[in-house]
């Protein structure tokens, strides 16, 4: 018995990764095609696989972390990026801070990490 839920659950674990693989290309097609803005909730499915792209520690928010967040933006579009500040509102006006200098939009703030996203210009699609 404990063979045959064993199985189970990875089949069932196999289809959902299937599922989210036709879902994601789905999305690539349909964002290709029509040129569709991503949703929150794709976005936010995007991003739960993606390791920090930038960390910022206690010296704060200075021009080399905006370079790298703008460089990493241009490539990527969605970043995720650690903040390792223990202070709750100072992460808080980090993040607003990032946006605001970016233009991003914030996806997700989850404890210290959070994910942003800013479409690629037009013209810097074909570089990719």
């Amino acid at each position: 018995m404990l063979e045959k839920s064993i199985r189970f659950k990875t089949d069932k674990i196999k289809s959902i990764d299937k599922e989210n693989a036709q879902i994601l290309h789905c999305y690539e097609w349909t964002r290709t095609t029509l040129n569709v803005q991503p949703t929150i909730k794709v976005l936010r499915a995007r991003a739960h696989p993606l390791k920090p792209v930038v960390t910022i520690g206690n010296a704060g928010l200075h021009a080399g972390v905006h370079e790298e967040i703008e460089t990493a933006l241009v490539a990527h579009e969605l970043i995720k990026i650690a903040i390792n500040v223990g202070d709750r509102e100072l992460r808080k006006q980090l993040t607003t801070q990032i946006c605001e200098r970016s233009q991003a939009k914030l996806v997700q703030a989850i404890g210290k990490r959070i994910v942003i996203y800013r479409e690629r210009p037009p013209d810097s699609e074909s570089d990719a």
